[in-house]
């Protein structure tokens, strides 16, 4: 590596003092990423310190621009603004010798992993106080260090799949708001949603609109991945050209794609670990910004999905509302009331993401879609959540509880709500059964019991739910979709604790399911060399319950997946299931519906392909 030593505008070497020295924990990620890409592989590009790190390339820029004028970074030929992502970067002499000495203070080496190297950095950084020399925004008793805790400790993918269902109604909200009513100016809602209050939840929707589509579709070019955007998402309306190459060129150095002589494929096998990889590698720039806003966002809008009341979200501590119930307990009142407020503010009234009924109960757009489309069910939803908590009605008490607790049984459900209600075991088996007649509730039962502990209920929002294509005249189409996706995947998500009940064989179900998404079928001989005899045996009786969902070949020596995305995209639900025990399992079936349903071509897929299962389902009779 080229050592240079930094001058001032006359050439003369500037001496140490001469150097505000102090950097911010991304800048020593960023100085840190540089020197280790060097030493390791000879030289760095813009392009590898995006996928590095994970941030922005325009966040990017402004840490190189910091580094280069604390002295640790060349000056390049263009601004760093400008930099595409070929472009070099290089250490001077400074920055060498301050990239040697961080490494020290970790006690780690250029012979260790970067995402080891960047952990120690960080726990390093967790010891001290949050303030604005350090840009890492974790105190104690702070609304950041609450949900960083629980997204380490309960989901990590949970800021991901939030960002991309609120993202998937956001789109074409920001187009309609970013000019103002004179139309020749950008609208300051407009300005400050983008530019701070979601800007991060935006970053990770747009990546994910350029990333999923291609993981569904395969392979496609980049002429056809900009006509799919262009149809589908309003965002590249409101952004420059440049704009959308950066996005595409981010995507490609977070690993997520690749492009290759004009033809772009997906790097990752399906949905759920797509959303994974994207968590691992932007996770930071969620946990540890400054402002509150995007985090406060996040919680609200996930627990929108369990139809909160706003003074439920406020004092969750009776409510449903797992993860603002943690935050509340780890924040101060004063802190979290606000953010919540705020967030409350944001998604309501500025991006219009979720609707405010009557009793000021909160409810996500997407959901209201699906129960405006029939008029009978509008009534009866907006029936039922207009008892409050204090009534203690039945059905709605039964039904809340359902939504907050995908896969729940009907003795786990008993457990629950027999405190608040006093309902008798008989009277919620009959409740359940009146939901399940209006469409609220799923009903799955076991194949080998009908014990009470192994009948699972998910509700409606739990499933996913696609709308009419644009270049379909037909609604009998995409509703077979539907009567396809709720007979189907309610039973094959509860058929889970049947065949594979242990922790060890879900994980061991998740890297197989992995590997048959991406290679679309796996011999028994070799998921006995993953795991062992045991479980090859229960892949094949499970395999068999399936379907036509996965098949085995005449001799039963592999099992494989049909050319169907509507079956691939109801295995990569279960999928996302075992990663995340059903955690945030309706904001996923949302985003990815949400998306399908935006992408004409791949709806019009989706149909032909429930056309197919709906006439194979009805002859072994898995639904009617």
């Amino acid at each position: 590596m080229k050592k240079t030593t930094q001058t001032n505008l006359d050439g003369i070497p500037l001496k140490n003092t001469q150097l505000n020295k102090k950097l911010t924990w991304r800048q020593k990620q960023t100085l840190l990423a540089i020197y280790w890409e060097v030493k390791n592989y000879g030289s760095v590009t813009f392009s590898n310190l995006v996928g590095d790190i994970g941030v922005a390339s325009i966040t990017m820029s402004i840490h190189l621009g910091s580094l280069q004028k604390k002295g640790h970074i060349l000056k390049p030929a263009k601004q760093f603004i400008e930099m595409s992502f070929e472009d070099k970067l290089e250490l001077t002499e400074d920055g060498i010798n301050t990239a040697e000495e961080e490494l020290h203070k970790i006690n780690s080496t250029i012979n260790d992993s970067l995402d080891s190297i960047f952990e120690k950095l960080k726990t390093d950084y967790e010891k001290l106080a949050y303030t604005k020399s350090t840009g890492f925004n974790l105190t104690s008793n702070s609304f950041s260090k609450a949900y960083t805790d629980l997204i380490k400790n309960k989901n990590l993918t949970e800021p991901v799949i939030t960002s991309i269902a609120l993202y998937a109604e956001l789109d074409s909200q920001l187009n309609l708001l970013m000019m103002d009513k004179v139309g020749k100016k950008l609208n300051p809602v407009y300005r400050s949603l983008t530019q701070n209050k979601l800007s991060t939840i935006i970053r990770t929707g747009r990546l994910s609109s350029i990333a999923i589509p291609i993981m569904l579709k395969g392979q496609v070019s980049f002429n056809e991945a900009r006509n799919i955007l262009e149809d589908s998402w309003a965002w590249l309306n409101t952004v420059q050209n440049r704009q959308i190459n950066r996005y595409m060129n981010e995507a490609s150095s977070l690993g997520l794609i690749t492009q290759n002589a004009g033809m772009i494929s997906s790097l990752k096998p399906s949905a759920t670990d797509l959303i994974l990889w994207l968590a691992t590698k932007t996770g930071d720039a969620f946990m540890n910004t400054v402002n509150p806003a995007p985090k406060a966002s996040l919680i609200v809008y996930k627990e929108s999905f369990n139809l909160p009341t706003i003074e439920d979200l406020l004092s969750p501590q009776n409510s449903n509302l797992e993860w603002a119930q943690q935050i509340y307990d780890d924040t101060p009142k004063d802190v979290y009331t606000n953010s919540i407020n705020d967030a409350v503010d944001i998604l309501v009234n500025q991006a219009k993401v979720v609707e405010k009924l009557e009793g000021d109960r909160l409810v996500p757009k997407t959901v209201m879609r699906e129960v405006n489309e029939a008029p009978d069910i509008k009534v009866a939803f907006d029936t039922i959540l207009k008892f409050s908590k204090k009534e203690n009605n039945y059905v709605s008490n039964v039904l809340l509880a359902i939504i907050a607790n995908p896969g729940i049984t009907i003795q786990g459900l008993y457990n629950k709500v027999k405190s608040s209600t006093n309902i008798e075991l008989n009277q919620l088996e009959s409740v359940i059964t009146n939901l399940a007649g209006k469409g609220f509730v799923h009903i799955a039962r076991s194949l080998y019991s009908k014990d009470l502990n192994t009948v699972k209920l998910y509700a409606f929002s739990h499933i996913p739910h696609f709308e009419k294509s644009k270049s379909s005249n037909d609604d009998n189409l995409v509703g077979e979709a539907n009567a396809v996706s709720k007979g189907m995947e309610p039973w094959i998500l509860s058929s889970i604790k049947d065949f594979f009940p242990s922790n060890d064989e879900k994980i061991q179900l998740y890297e197989i399911l992995n590997y048959l998404l991406k290679e679309k079928e796996i011999s028994f001989d070799d998921i006995e060399d993953k795991s062992d005899k045991r479980l090859s045996r229960k892949m094949g009786a499970w395999s068999y319950t399936l379907k036509p969902f996965i098949e085995s070949d005449e001799d039963f020596s592999l099992i494989k997946i049909p050319d169907s995305r509507l079956g691939e995209i109801i295995l990569d639900t279960l999928q996302f299931s075992l990663l995340t025990s059903n955690d945030a399992l309706g904001i996923y079936n949302s985003a990815m519906s949400n998306f399908i349903s935006k992408d004409g071509d791949l709806m019009k897929r989706v149909e032909e392909d429930a056309a197919i299962l709906k006439k194979e389902l009805l002859k072994t009779k898995k639904i009617k």
